[in-house]
């Protein structure tokens, strides 16, 4: 008997994020639900993207993580070349900085 694999357009983004570790770290650290957490991140360091994927979870957190800043404090956000509503995504990058400015988080990749 085969498992059945989540279906990534009607699986709540919580439910995939949990199969991350430093998913679970940054939920563990935040002291929040796995829901509630990724309310807030997209509220703040995802607001930037139009559509964010796993993979683009996975890196922001990674980055916060590996240099010690706080993803729902806006200290680190997700920035994306070219992202537009059609679909069509560039590669994303963390970065750090105030308003209009981002400095690329070093050796996040």
């Amino acid at each position: 008997m085969h498992e059945q694999q989540p279906d990534a357009h009607t699986t709540p983004a919580h439910v995939m994020a949990m199969g991350l570790p430093v998913f679970k770290r940054s939920v563990q650290r935040s002291g929040m639900s796995p829901e509630s957490f990724v309310q807030a991140l997209t509220r703040t360091s995802l607001s930037t993207l139009v559509i964010w994927s796993q993979l683009d979870l996975e890196t922001l957190l990674l980055a916060a993580e590996r240099h010690g800043l706080d993803p729902l404090g806006r200290e680190v956000f997700l920035v994306r070349e070219g992202d537009s509503l059609d679909g069509q995504r560039g590669s994303s990058a963390p970065c750090t900085g105030g308003t209009g400015e981002c400095r690329p988080v070093s050796g996040s990749t």
